[in-house]
């Protein structure tokens, strides 16, 4: 015997036998779903950073003294030797730190040099370059005369000149920022 033909669920001029049509399936197709995107839930709103991070809040904490101590020694603007400093030992990470290198300074180019105190590789590094960059006024001129003999500070990087003058703007926002917040402490 034939199947019955009626008007079904697909309307009118369905020529689906009712005993083939999925009730189940047609109800979940005819009857409109969310989304996966509505799904989904908005993660949680994040503030905006309002303070530098931690490992540059550490480096102003551990090394502004000496630093500035530094480029007083040399009349030169502080934001020089700290743009320098913390481009050169990554914002004085852990390989740095635990060489007490704030300079990242190498023996020719080989592995970083060791230190017993960021004061003494300050010292260190008064010595070896202070006289190149004594009393310069502009970051650019702070980079030309690292830049320029008798002691080459990078001669393998053609953009470490641009990186450190970048590196400067990063910490005159970024000190601004530690001077605040350590106001706001004291």
């Amino acid at each position: 015997m034939p199947a019955q033909i009626s008007p079904g669920p697909l309307g009118l001029d369905s020529a689906i036998p009712r005993s083939r049509v999925d009730f189940g399936t047609l109800a979940r197709v005819a009857t409109p779903q969310p989304t996966l995107l509505a799904q989904v839930k908005k993660p949680a709103q994040i503030e905006p950073q309002s303070g530098n991070p931690r490992h540059v809040n550490d480096f102003f904490n551990d090394l502004y003294p000496t630093l500035k101590k530094l480029a007083e020694e040399l009349a030169i603007h502080e934001d020089f030797i700290l743009a320098l400093s913390s481009y050169e030992s990554g914002w004085y990470n852990a390989h740095n730190r635990g060489l007490n290198n704030p300079f990242g300074m190498t023996q020719g180019g080989g592995n970083n040099l060791k230190f017993a105190s960021a004061k003494a590789a300050a010292d260190a590094w008064h010595r070896t370059f202070g006289n190149q960059v004594r009393g310069v006024k502009t970051i650019d001129a702070f980079v030309k005369g690292l830049l320029s003999p008798p002691r080459v500070y990078n001669t393998v990087n053609p953009q470490w000149g641009a990186k450190v003058k970048a590196q400067y703007a990063s910490v005159v926002k970024r000190k601004a920022i530690w001077l605040a917040e350590k106001e706001k402490r004291t």
